[in-house]
C-alpha cells in the first residue's frame, strides 16, 4: 500500500518512485503514453522565513489539495519534498501534463491563498521515451523544471523528444 505525506496527504516520495516503476511498465505493456509532471512552488524559502514554517506548512498543504482538486481521475500526484510535487499522468501525454499544470496555476492566481497572497509555480514535463528507465525520465523532467525556473518562474517548460 502507497505511503502518503502526512502535511500534504498526496502520495510520499517513496511511493512516487514505486508509482514510477509501476506506471512506467504499465504504459509499455499496454503501449500508452504516460507522462510526468514536477512541479516546485516558487520561492518557498522566502515565504517559510515571511510566515515562520507553520504558516508555510499550511500553504503548502493548500497547495497539495489544489494539486489533487486539479488531477484527472488517473492521474497520481505525490509531495517528493519541500516545494516540489510530482505527478505522474498515465495515458497522457505531454500536453495533457502542461494543461495540468496550467490548471494548478491559474487555480493559484485566481484564488490567492489567506496567508501567502498570489503564488507561483515552476513546471518540468517530460513524456515517457521508448529507452527511457525512471531516472531518464526523472531526469528529463526535472531539467525542463530547472529551465522553467531559470526563464523567471511561474511557468512550465516540456522536455524535447531526443
Amino acid at each position: 500500500v502507497p505511503d502518503t505525506d502526512p502535511l500534504t496527504e498526496l502520495y510520499d516520495r517513496q511511493a512516487f518512485h514505486a508509482l514510477l516503476d509501476r506506471e512506467m511498465g504499465r504504459a509499455r505493456r499496454v503501449g500508452e503514453p504516460l507522462s510526468l509532471l514536477m512541479l516546485d512552488v516558487d520561492r518557498l524559502t522566502t515565504l517559510n522565513a515571511q510566515l515562520g514554517y507553520l504558516a508555510a506548512d499550511a500553504v503548502l498543504a493548500e497547495i497539495a489539495a489544489r494539486l489533487r482538486d486539479a488531477c484527472g481521475k488517473h492521474d497520481l500526484p505525490c509531495r517528493i519534498g519541500g516545494g516540489g510535487f510530482g505527478v505522474l499522468v498515465p495515458k497522457g501525454a505531454g500536453r495533457d501534463a502542461e494543461r495540468l499544470f496550467e490548471r494548478v496555476q491559474a487555480d493559484l492566481r485566481d484564488r490567492p491563498l489567506a496567508d501567502a497572497g498570489a503564488l507561483s509555480v515552476s513546471g518540468g514535463v517530460a513524456e515517457l521515451m521508448t529507452f527511457d528507465d525512471a531516472a531518464a525520465l526523472l531526469g528529463r523532467a526535472d531539467a525542463a523544471l530547472a529551465l522553467a525556473k531559470g526563464a523567471g518562474r511561474d511557468t512550465v517548460v516540456t522536455a524535447g523528444r531526443r
